[in-house]
């Protein structure tokens, strides 16, 4: 749970914390943590990967249960991923928020439809081909 919890707080720095909330479950409240300064010098030395997926989504499936991991394989301890399914209203509202500051054609509304989507280093990735073409290179 603390890992969600640094990786979603981890996640808004990296944004330029222009979000007033998390994409947190429904109900549950946020909560302020403590995060001693080594924790925080390691996550700031890590990559922060942000995966945008729909349940029963074969693409979705392949790019988290095998490409994914093999990509943390090969990167150790360089990255960390974060999962965010968008049948979940707070996160669907987060991955809407996200693409209209770091995608200009998308004008905040669902306009790229291809499912998975990546979002790291201030730029979305959408489709499995595009994320297992580009997505190494970003990371490396």
């Amino acid at each position: 749970m603390l890992i969600w919890i640094l990786l979603i707080i981890i996640s808004m720095i990296v944004i330029d914390n222009v979000y007033s909330e998390c994409p947190c479950k429904e109900g549950q409240e946020s909560k302020d943590i403590a995060v001693s300064e080594s924790e925080r010098i390691a996550l700031n030395e890590k990559d922060i990967l942000m995966i945008f997926y729909q349940p029963g989504c074969r693409d979705c499936a392949e790019i988290i249960e095998v490409f994914l991991p093999s990509l943390k394989e090969k990167n150790k301890d360089k990255i960390l991923i974060a999962d965010y399914n968008i049948d979940n209203m707070s996160s669907f509202e987060f991955f809407l928020k996200l693409q209209e500051r770091f995608d200009a054609g998308s004008k905040g509304i669902f306009s790229n439809s291809r499912i998975p989507a990546v979002f790291v280093h201030n730029r979305f990735l959408y489709g499995a081909k595009e994320i297992k073409s580009k997505l190494g290179s970003l990371i490396e």
